[in-house]
């Protein structure tokens, strides 16, 4: 109990504090609307309504508390989505009202992404019905995109899938790294299930996207550019250690469906390792684990090691 205190007061940003029968509410960037004058805002993160880091220290340690947290985040995610298909965002962010006048709802990528893997990692293990659905639909809705006309063209069948899709709005937004490598990812997982070609289609032509760029994409300091704009510009700082996770998931993936990709991967991790030891930014025990795991350790990065990604 005491390191669990300690460890939610080190990460209060991402970890939950006051729950509701509605969900966890917890104090909302002053970048989102509605905010209040005293810039107290309160909402729900879809990110933080499931816990994943409860989830990591149930399968370590069993503890009923932890086991109790995931259960509940399983029942959250299904009111908040109530009989909608997919997971919208329902507060606005004045970053993207002010990029291209969104306003909420609108569907996040990245937050439908981890809400799928939550459901496909351990939903079976909580008794979840139907625990691998919300893949395949997600999975289905990526795939979607390009004729829709969410998505970055590159050349011939190579493109990337936007960010965001606004459920009013009719906007292209742009695509971020991580998003268009998570989004990816779910792909690759969703054929590894499934076996149905619709989805390694769709990840080779993001695959290739990143391999016709890569060297746009790689800063002059190593780090990679945050995103690729509609109009083919890059702007933006990247995450510090989050891109380099998903990197890593991406090379492991790949390793059993087209090794041919691997070169480019470990060349955007070893890029993106160094500038985060140049820096003495650390890493996560993700990051770690996760190059243990393809033999790439030669490329953790110096500094500190962290539980959550920045």
């Amino acid at each position: 109990m005491e390191n669990w205190l300690l460890e939610s007061a080190q990460n209060y940003k991402k970890r939950n504090k006051w729950y509701t029968a509605s969900g966890p509410f917890n104090k909302m960037a002053t970048t989102t609307e509605p905010m209040p004058e005293t810039g107290q805002g309160y909402g729900r993160n879809l990110l933080l309504v499931k816990e994943d880091r409860a989830l990591v220290l149930y399968n370590q340690q069993k503890d009923r508390y932890f086991e109790n947290l995931i259960y509940n985040s399983f029942v959250n995610l299904k009111n908040f989505k109530e009989d909608k298909t997919y997971w919208e965002t329902e507060v606005t962010s004045t970053y993207l009202k002010d990029l291209y006048e969104i306003t909420a709802p609108f569907i996040d990528t990245r937050f439908n992404e981890q809400i799928a893997l939550f459901y496909y990692n351990s939903g079976a293990d909580f008794g979840i019905e139907n625990a691998k659905e919300p893949l395949r639909n997600y999975a289905d809705l990526l795939v979607s995109q390009k004729e829709k006309g969410n998505f970055i063209p590159v050349n011939g069948g190579s493109y990337y899938i936007s960010d965001y899709f606004p459920i009013v709005q009719d906007v292209k937004t742009h695509a971020s790294m991580n998003h268009v490598l998570g989004g990816m990812n779910i792909l690759l997982i969703a054929y590894n299930e499934f076996q149905d070609e619709k989805y390694l289609d769709a990840a080779r032509a993001i695959q290739t996207a990143i391999a016709t760029e890569k060297q746009d994409w790689i800063r002059d300091n190593g780090d990679i550019w945050y995103r690729i704009s509609p109009l083919h510009d890059y702007k933006g700082d990247d995450y510090k250690h989050l891109t380099l996770e998903d990197l890593i998931n991406s090379y492991k993936l790949w390793q059993d469906i087209d090794p041919t990709y691997l070169p480019l991967l470990e060349e955007m991790i070893a890029s993106k390792a160094s500038y985060l030891s140049n820096e003495n930014l650390g890493y996560t025990t993700k990051i770690k684990n996760g190059l243990q795991d393809i033999g790439l350790s030669q490329y953790l990065p110096k500094g500190k090691e962290q539980t959550d990604a920045l």
